[in-house]
């Protein structure tokens, strides 16, 4: 049987594929075994191709498969073709072609009709000829030929419905599973008529060893350096126990870096429509699913279209319909639809920031006005009396342009005289002596602020700004910000390793700063497990990126290491969260809260909440900030006499939505402790 294998890593791994069909004299001795691999050495534009169309058995090409140091790239294509017909080298899959400054690989699995060339004409002065008689060469340059009318250089250029509409018109010739990559992108095309369909997964860390096998070829990435690699396989039939996804027969999946960034499957008839509102429900909706985003985004746009129909406008027509217009579903995936719409438009869930989109890139968007109340209490209990004690508080919110405290109350006790500052990150803070005997020390701050400003922030400079990475800076500015572009002091070896985890996000997305840090948020709010109790304040960000889990300051420590990598100013944020009683991860509203600001060029500082996946906006109250947990820690002091054994932490955080008729005004004043 025919087999195609397609791998896309999102940093660049050296595998080791076993061709298990030819080891241990499991084949007759004269059957021969065909195959081919193409893959792009250090992650460059040229592919190298090893073919062997008539192998016997393991012998030196196979071993370079397995153990090689230049076997290493992030796209690897294999063609293994069984025991079939004799074939030529120049017949033998995968192809390849030079094309707009980077090759192109293609391997197929199918036959066409006669006629297949009269009806694929290539030009009479073709740019690009087959070399050898198969179908798949023809058609491949077929498509080249579209692709150079076009002037499109690269896969991620074209809109991915033109080209599927091109592999449909090729499989109306005939049987048509086909795996094309430029050396970034990889798209995979299942046959319409479910020939032999294909079939793919995504592997993410913590997997200690990712490994995928059948009775003909192996898959092991296991060495030290890439096990935090995450990777997109396609493949012929499913290799392992793996949730694997069929691709639907006649639909494109294309995957870039480890991540399926396209996909023309249609709504499925189990899709849950809650699954678009609450954190948690965003979260199982983003790891079922490679198109979780689309069908989101799809669901916003049922809202937009019901909101215009209940003002005057035109009637919402579901279901929708893909790129290449065709149709999406069931009645039944319409009914999905427009109730998803409907629980959009819910009051409780438009007057929460958590439900809104990642953010506007280009244009201001009307400003949303909120007011919250915010309990912050801590008691430190000992079993032993302290005498003297000096503490340092920073638990007043900022008072800028964005958000005014209309009251802000502040509570020590053992009652003590407190001296106020400001510090060299621009927070508000109080220091205390307390000299006298206590057993107990409670801290309360309360707070009410009025939040301003667009519901979605403007991250560019303005329109048609595209900031790109790497930026440059001017050496005055690159002097202020050096405190915000150094990493945590880490061994060189993980550094390594996170700016490439880092690089994959800025490649993935051309260089595009913008897109960059948007791409960084929502990975780390699918991709990392919102776990309590899992980490320590002394956790590292590698220690993060190893085990795929934490609470909000390793997520904000994690994506504040991975920008300062990029080049980019990234500084720590504590505050407090509205959740609105809809977000699943609502215990982050029973404590302090922690996110990653990051300075944009022309615009200032933006907020990214990866524990959210969200643009920080009306729902985050600010109020310490630095380039750490350290200098932004709300309370923090020393015991200087006393207090020598244990000591029990109790905090109670609470923030409400106190705006004239919002569901929860009222809910508590301020008042005395």
């Amino acid at each position: 049987m025919t087999q195609l294998l397609a791998l896309s890593f999102d940093s660049e791994t050296s595998p080791s594929i076993r061709l298990r069909a030819l080891e241990g004299g499991t084949r007759p001795a004269a059957s021969v075994y065909g195959w081919g691999v193409a893959w792009y050495p250090s992650d460059g534009a040229a592919a190298m191709v090893i073919k062997d169309p008539t192998s016997l058995g393991h012998d030196a090409l196979t071993h370079v498969l397995s153990d090689w140091e230049r076997f290493s790239a992030t796209v690897f294509v294999a063609h293994l073709r069984g025991a079939a017909k004799r074939r030529t080298q120049q017949d033998t899959h995968p192809f390849v072609r030079s094309y707009g400054g980077r090759d192109w690989v293609l391997t197929h699995n199918g036959d066409l009709r006669h006629g297949f060339r009269e009806a694929l004409p290539l030009p009479a002065e073709p740019a690009f000829e087959p070399v050898g008689s198969t179908d798949s060469e023809h058609l491949f340059c077929w498509v080249l030929e579209r692709l150079r009318e076009r002037r499109v250089r690269r896969l991620r250029d074209l809109d991915p419905a033109t080209l599927l509409g091109w592999l449909r018109d090729i499989n109306t010739l005939g049987t048509l599973n086909l795996v094309l990559s430029d050396g970034q992108d990889l798209v995979a095309y299942s046959d319409a008529f479910g020939y032999r369909p294909l079939w793919w997964v995504r592997h993410r860390p913590p997997d200690q060893l990712i490994a995928v096998r059948d009775e003909e070829v192996e898959i092991k990435v296991g060495t030290s350096a890439d096990t935090n690699r995450t990777v997109v396989v396609f493949s012929s039939r499913p290799l392992s126990d793996a949730a694997w996804e069929r691709v639907v027969p006649g639909s494109l999946v294309s995957a870039r870096r480890g991540e399926v960034v396209w996909s023309s499957e249609g709504l499925p008839a189990a899709w849950q429509p809650a699954g678009v509102v609450g954190g948690e429900d965003r979260r199982a909706l983003s790891e079922g699913r490679p198109d979780a985003a689309l069908r989101l985004s799809r669901a916003l746009e049922a809202a937009e279209r019901l909101r215009s129909a209940s003002e005057g406008g035109p009637a919402v027509e579901l279901p929708f319909r893909t790129g290449d217009d065709a149709d999406l579903g069931s009645d039944a995936t319409a009914a999905a639809l427009r109730d998803a719409a409907e629980r959009l438009l819910a009051p409780e869930v438009l007057a929460s920031g958590l439900d809104r989109e990642t953010g506007d890139d280009q244009e201001d968007v009307q400003d949303g006005v909120r007011i919250l109340e915010t309990w912050h209490e801590t008691i430190y209990t000992y079993d032993k009396t302290v005498e003297l004690s000096e503490h340092v508080f920073r638990l007043r919110p900022v008072h800028d342009a964005t958000q005014e405290v209309l009251d802000h109350r502040f509570h020590l006790e053992p009652a003590k005289a407190m001296r106020a500052y400001e510090d060299v990150f621009g927070n508000q803070a109080g220091e205390a002596t307390i000299r006298e005997p206590y057993d107990v020390l409670r801290i309360v701050a309360q707070s009410r602020v009025r939040l301003s400003g667009p519901t979605r922030p403007r991250l560019r400079a303005g329109p048609g700004s595209a900031g790109r990475l790497p930026l440059v800076w001017m050496p005055w500015q690159r002097q202020m910000m050096t405190p915000y572009l150094l990493p945590m002091e880490l061994p060189e070896s993980q550094l390594r390793a996170l700016s490439d985890y880092a690089n994959a996000f800025a490649r993935r997305q051309d260089g595009d700063l913008v897109e960059t840090l948007k791409d960084l948020n929502r990975s780390i709010f699918a991709d990392y497990a919102y776990e309590t109790a899992s980490t320590q304040l002394a956790t590292t960000p590698w220690e993060v990126y190893t085990r795929r889990k934490g609470v909000c300051q390793d997520f904000a420590n994690l994506f504040i290491t991975l920008a300062r990598l990029l080049g980019i100013p990234a500084r720590y944020r504590v505050g407090y969260i509205f959740t609105g009683g809809r977000y699943a991860n609502a215990r982050q509203g029973d404590a302090s809260h922690a996110w990653a600001e990051v300075f944009l060029p022309g615009v200032g500082w933006r907020g990214f909440d990866p524990t959210n996946g969200t643009l920080t906006g009306p729902d985050h109250v600010r109020v310490a900030c630095g380039r750490n947990y350290r200098d932004a820690t709300p309370t923090a002091g020393v015991l200087y006499k006393g207090g020598a054994g244990k000591e029990t932490l109790e905090v109670l955080v609470r923030v409400a939505d106190v705006t004239a008729g919002s569901p929860g005004a009222g809910r508590f004043v301020l008042g005395d402790p």
